[in-house]
C-alpha cells in the first residue's frame, strides 16, 4: 500500500515536472514572437514578389496610420419637386417631369478609404428607397444603371433616417449622386428627391 502511494507520488511528480517544462516552453516561445515582432515593428517595406500576388508595404503597430472611414451626412426634403413626379414612376412618366441628376445631393467617394453616408428625410408610402448613380449617368434615361438601388419600409412616423457604408456592396471610387424615392407595394419608386 505504502510503495502504490510513492509509486503514485512520483507518478504525479513526473507529470507535473513534464507540465512545468511545457509551460516554460510556451512561455519561452511566445517572448521569441514578440521579441521578433518588436524588431520588424515600422521596418522597411516588406516585398513578395510572387507576380500573382504582388503586394507592397510594411508592418506598423502605429494606431494612427490606420485611415478613418468619412461620413458624410446629407438631408432630403420634398423642396423643389416637380409638379407631376409624385404621381408617376420612374417607367412608365415622362423623364422631362423628373429633376435633372444635377439637383440631387451629390458625393465624391475613394474606394481606398471607403465612406458611410447618413441619410434623413422623410416617405410617404409604404417604402422608400434609396438610389445612388454615377455622375454622367442619367437615372431618368436608364433607371437600371443604379449603382446602389434598395426599397426599405417607411416607420409610421414617415420620418427616415438611414446609414450606409458604401464599401459593403464595392462601389468603384468616383463621383455620384444619391436621391429617396417613394414606392408603393408593387411598381416601381416614384417623387425622387
Amino acid at each position: 500500500m505504502v510503495t502504490e502511494e510513492k509509486e503514485d507520488v512520483v507518478k504525479g511528480a513526473g507529470w507535473r515536472g513534464y507540465l512545468r517544462k511545457a509551460e516554460i516552453a510556451a512561455v519561452v516561445f511566445l517572448l521569441i514572437i514578440i521579441a521578433i515582432v518588436a524588431l520588424f515593428r515600422g521596418s522597411t517595406p516588406i516585398t513578395v514578389t510572387s507576380e500573382k500576388y504582388k503586394i507592397t508595404g510594411s508592418f506598423s503597430g502605429n494606431a494612427s496610420a490606420l485611415k478613418q472611414v468619412e461620413t458624410e451626412q446629407f438631408v432630403v426634403t420634398d423642396m423643389g419637386k416637380v409638379e407631376g413626379s409624385a404621381k408617376e414612376n420612374i417607367s412608365t412618366a415622362n423623364p422631362k417631369i423628373f429633376e435633372s441628376p444635377e439637383n440631387f445631393k451629390s458625393f465624391t467617394y475613394d474606394a481606398t478609404v471607403g465612406k458611410k453616408i447618413a441619410i434623413a428625410g422623410t416617405c410617404k408610402d409604404t417604402y422608400y428607397t434609396l438610389l445612388i448613380f454615377k455622375s454622367g449617368d442619367d437615372y431618368r434615361k436608364d433607371p437600371a444603371r443604379a449603382y446602389y438601388n434598395t426599397a426599405f419600409p417607411c416607420p409610421a412616423s414617415g420620418i427616415v433616417t438611414l446609414s450606409v457604408n458604401l464599401k459593403d456592396f464595392n462601389l468603384p471610387s468616383g463621383n455620384y449622386y444619391l436621391f429617396l424615392a417613394d414606392q408603393g407595394e408593387k411598381g416601381s419608386w416614384y417623387n425622387p428627391r
